[in-house]
């Protein structure tokens, strides 16, 4: 296999990788909790629930979720959102969205710098340089860094895709973690306040998370032209 070549499948074959990795971290770390977990709740004994949950190692179970998260930028595909639950779940709300916000964060301008400096073979290796060369330069004659903070803003985007497709545009490192640091912890916030309701049993609650971002979802499509209209530069400030 010539160089051309190799250049090209490496960067997928590492993203394999990391999916794959990713995947068994959460069975060798969770596999046992969940399983001895379902067992409990199935028992509906809330003291020993609360009893089982405290019982866990709190610090290296928030550093697993930390690293998990960058992970889940890392790997693309991987939702997000099942981190983000499952640790509202183990540790409470607000401990869950710090582990979650600081990993997301992190993982996407590690995953941004990374791209910046081998994007091109990305491209290549998954033949849409074209498509994305369209989107890019329509992203370029906005502000990127409010196109990419509201992207952050809206479940159901796949969060992984966007460090990668930031790094083909003007935004520079600093703007970008700026973006996804004052946009992206609304929609970690109301996943973990989702599992932490659910593992309590207040489904209301959980229920009003979820809303919530079905909310959001709606306004960013039916207001999709005025927050562009907002994003779209000045041409007398650009030029």
């Amino acid at each position: 296999m010539n160089k051309k070549k190799l250049s090209k499948i490496w960067p997928v074959i590492a993203i394999i990788g990391v999916m794959v990795l990713t995947i068994w971290l959460i069975y060798h770390f969770f596999g046992d909790f969940f399983a001895t977990l379902f067992t409990i709740l199935r028992n509906g004994d809330q003291a020993e629930l609360t009893a089982y949950l405290n019982s866990q190692n709190e610090a290296s179970g928030l550093l697993s979720i930390f690293l998990l998260t960058i992970l889940q930028v890392v790997s693309i595909f991987f939702p997000g959102m099942v981190i983000h639950i499952v640790a509202g779940v183990i540790y409470g709300w607000w401990k869950a969205f710090l582990a979650c916000y600081a990993g997301f964060v992190a993982g996407n301008v590690l995953v941004f710098i990374f791209a910046r400096k081998f994007g091109s073979a990305l491209q290549s290796a998954f033949n849409v340089e074209k498509r994305a060369g369209w989107i890019t330069s329509k992203i370029n004659s906005t502000k990127p860094a409010f196109i990419f903070a509201l992207a952050c803003m809206i479940p159901g985007i796949p969060n992984g895709f966007i460090p990668y497709f930031a790094a083909r545009t003007d935004i520079r490192a600093g703007q970008y973690a700026m973006a996804v640091a004052v946009s992206s912890w609304i929609q970690i916030l109301c996943n973990c306040f989702a599992g932490h309701f659910l593992i309590r049993g207040e489904y209301f609650y959980m229920v009003m998370a979820i809303i919530l971002q079905i909310v959001i979802i709606l306004i960013a499509i039916w207001k999709r032209d005025w927050f562009l209209g907002k994003g779209r530069r000045n041409p007398q400030k650009a030029s």
